[in-house]
């Protein structure tokens, strides 16, 4: 199986987050012919927060059967892992309300660059996504978060109240 670098962006249900967490998985086969894939998972808390798993898998070694281990499963195998790690968490810091956020199964939106666009003009999780960019292997990732990286930041200002006569 070849697979050329591709990957996904997901944003997750808030769960008590101000902004969504956002979910990254990249998928390719690497030069040993193995499919090879990373998750990210960035949380948006306090400066931005960033877990990160790099995973392999020989599909050569797997016997033929009821699945098709192909790219798109390996993306959402990866997405399903991250969405774990979301959860422990979760459990992790707010032991004494991760039950009522963790009730029922955490909730993904596959979405686009523009989340990532978003967060790094609002000032939110940059040294999550600057770690992402240098770590990473999936090339059209990179290329996506050099540019991000370009971007200016939103100057954000308060709205002055206008006096009303009388």
């Amino acid at each position: 199986m070849n697979i050329a670098p591709i990957y996904e962006i997901f944003a997750v249900e808030p769960l008590s987050f101000t902004t969504s967490p956002v979910i990254v998985v990249t998928v390719q086969t690497n030069p040993g012919g193995y499919l090879r894939g990373e998750w990210f998972l960035l949380v948006p808390e306090n400066e931005g927060m960033l877990f990160a798993q790099r995973v392999s898998l020989n599909d050569s070694e797997l016997p033929p059967g009821y699945v098709t281990f192909d790219g798109a499963w390996f993306l959402n195998e990866l997405r399903e892992q991250a969405v774990a790690k979301l959860r422990s968490y979760i459990f992790e810091t707010r032991e004494h309300l991760a039950s009522s956020y963790l009730r029922g199964a955490t909730e993904t939106l596959r979405t686009d660059e523009s989340r990532l666009v978003h967060m790094w003009m609002r000032g939110l999780c940059i040294t999550s996504l600057v770690e992402m960019a240098r770590t990473t292997e999936c090339e059209p990732l990179i290329k996506f978060l050099d540019w991000v990286g370009t971007l200016p930041r939103l100057q954000l200002a308060p709205v002055p109240r206008r006096r009303v006569p009388g």
